[in-house]
């Protein structure tokens, strides 16, 4: 499965699709499909995912939380729908562990 997404680093907003596979979950982006820029994370890797409010106001916005204090932060239409999915697949994924 796969939802449009924007990659946001609080500056710069980049356009792709957030890609929810068996094991991980990656980010392609639109402009560069022929580029080797890719963003992977196992599920194994992700401890949380909060609902993201953008300047406080709007909740557009899930922010992956993961192993390391990383912080990736993605703008789609439905963010609790793709949450729920996304926190699916991190607790069905059988290498996940509870820290």
């Amino acid at each position: 499965m796969s939802v449009e997404a924007i990659l946001w680093d609080g500056y710069n907003k980049i356009q792709g699709e957030l890609v929810l596979g068996a094991e991980a979950l990656s980010f392609v982006l639109s402009d560069f499909g022929n580029t080797d820029l890719e963003f992977d994370l196992p599920y194994k890797e992700v401890l949380g995912i909060d609902i993201h409010h953008i300047y406080g106001i709007s909740r557009l916005g899930i922010q992956i939380n993961s192993k390391n204090s990383k912080q990736n932060i993605f703008i789609v239409a439905d963010p609790k729908q793709v949450r729920e999915i996304i926190l699916d697949l991190v607790f069905s994924d059988p290498s996940h562990e509870n820290d």
